[in-house]
């Protein structure tokens, strides 16, 4: 089927259809461009709060490279 083709179902349809078709091709595009994305999930994300350890282990380096600097 040729895009125009399909460009002209697409016009016919109701409002809430064209929505959801558009919905469905834009999440069908971040998943093969993510290739690892779910469309509906929770993902984990570092965050430095809390991080005193990471914290030290980076001021420790910035003094060592003021030190040598």
């Amino acid at each position: 089927m040729k895009l125009i083709e399909v460009l002209d179902i697409l016009h016919g349809l109701p409002r809430v259809d064209k929505s959801r078709a558009v919905q469905l091709l834009t999440s069908g595009l971040a998943q093969k461009e993510a290739g690892t994305l779910l469309p509906i999930g929770e993902y984990a994300a570092w965050s430095p709060h809390d991080a005193t350890e990471a914290a030290a282990t980076l001021t420790q380096f910035l003094h060592e490279q003021t030190k040598s600097a």
